[in-house]
């Protein structure tokens, strides 16, 4: 594997240590976060132990908000955590469902599920449903990797689509603010 993370956590004891590769559903981790040591060489932490952003991501920053969201209304007591016996089948249906994910889209269909799931667990409202602009980005990647990234996408909440840049992607050698600023000035 050339590109991703490997998590280490050599101040954990084993017993609650996550062990995974860059997946998009963890093991012993109830909605990827709270901790359930569901495999039988993992204890149980009570639902005291959480791990934040260790899933393969597309989401990125948006999952990272809703995640810290999510546990902070659960130590709140805002979102109540149903039993270790219904966390734990929720963790191996998850687990489950990862060997599926056999393409892109359907990676990008479970993390927007996963972000739904987190939203409602919240009574979160806003519309967070990207896939539509992540599908058209690896459709556009799949079909010419040295121009996928000259397009530009329409947003979700402004309903504005972004500005081409001025200086395709292959000729734009130049990644300093002042650099983009001023192609935009030329």
């Amino acid at each position: 594997l050339c590109t991703g993370y490997k998590h280490s956590f050599p101040f954990m004891p084993n017993s609650l240590n996550l062990q995974c590769g860059n997946e998009y559903n963890l093991p012993n981790l109830y909605r990827n976060l709270q901790w359930y040591g569901a495999d039988k060489d993992k204890a149980d932490a009570g639902g005291n132990l959480f791990y934040m952003a260790m899933q393969n991501q597309i989401y990125t920053y948006t999952m990272f908000s809703m995640q810290a969201r999510w546990v902070v209304s659960v130590i709140k007591g805002v979102v109540e955590v149903p039993d270790r016996k219904v966390c734990v089948a929720d963790i191996e249906e998850k687990c489950e469902r990862e060997r599926d994910l056999t393409d892109s889209y359907k990676m990008i269909q479970s993390q927007t599920d996963y972000m739904k799931q987190l939203a409602a667990d919240l009574g979160y409202n806003e519309n967070l449903d990207c896939s539509q602009l992540f599908f058209q980005h690896k459709g556009r990647k799949g079909s010419d990797i040295l121009t996928y990234r000259d397009y530009s996408y329409t947003s979700l909440h402004t309903s504005q689509q972004s500005p081409v840049h001025p200086t395709p992607w292959l000729r734009c050698f130049e990644d300093s603010l002042n650099g983009y600023i001023n192609a935009w000035k030329n």
